[in-house]
């Protein structure tokens, strides 16, 4: 019912014979706690320093975690029981790289980011990668791993880029410098099926270049040039023949 103090200048608790210590504690400096011998959990002037791998019913940091810190070799962060990973983490040695691993014994894994509890990233075990609108709820840009195409407004890609927008009349494409000059690609839908209306923006030309070379134009004021690149005409066709 009473205390027990007990006071040393390096205080071992060891076996019988003192062939090795279970507990260590030198004079204002570490408390070793030890495995046959080894150390194990030691104390250190900023927390604790653990040999080994640590098992534990529930882990809470309140602060930043570092993995691999003094080492340039490999370093894996799983979470998920035995046998049935669910998320790990792997920095590979000194390169650089850091590659996050999702999986499941018996759903396929997926990488899902959010914030404020809201889709932003979809990763599928396909190799499908999807970007969702402001509200996380429509995949808005969307690849297809298996048929190597690219969605902008839908998840059905039938093309290697396909592009749809909203609404009938909203342009499809813009390629603009940061004067506003450019050109913009705007499905039109007519009484008699759809035409392509393609704009140019700052009073440009248009111009067609197979082989690097410039074969025909569409000026500001609506002429075709071919051969030419300053249409005199509606039409106008030059050449070295006739």
């Amino acid at each position: 019912t009473g205390s027990l103090y007990i006071r040393a200048n390096d205080f071992r608790l060891a076996n019988a014979d003192g062939t090795q210590n279970h507990i260590t504690a030198a004079n204002s400096g570490a408390v070793s706690l030890r495995y046959s011998g080894s150390p194990k959990l030691a104390t250190t002037s900023t927390g604790i320093d653990v040999t080994g791998t640590v098992t534990a019913d529930g882990l809470t940091v309140d602060g930043n975690a570092t993995i691999g810190q003094t080492s340039a070799s490999d370093r894996t962060l799983s979470v998920g029981s035995a046998g049935a990973t669910h998320f790990d983490v792997t920095t590979a040695g000194a390169t650089g790289i850091v590659t996050l691993n999702a999986t499941n014994d018996s759903t396929a894994g997926k990488i899902n980011l959010q914030t404020a509890d809201t889709n932003r990233l979809l990763i599928s075990n396909n190799g499908d990668v999807s970007f969702y609108e402001d509200t996380g709820t429509t995949a808005k840009f969307f690849w297809d791993a298996s048929a190597e195409s690219l969605g902008i407004g839908t998840t059905s890609p039938s093309a290697p880029l396909t592009v749809r927008t909203g609404s009938a009349g909203s342009s499809v494409a813009s390629f603009k410098n940061s004067g506003g000059f450019g050109l913009s690609i705007t499905p039109q839908v007519g009484g008699s099926g759809s035409v392509t209306d393609i704009r140019l923006a700052g009073g440009e030309s248009l111009s067609f270049s197979p082989n690097n070379s410039e074969a025909m134009r569409i000026d500001s004021s609506g002429r075709v040039g071919i051969g030419t690149s300053t249409p005199n005409y509606l039409l106008d066709v030059e050449g070295s023949g006739a």
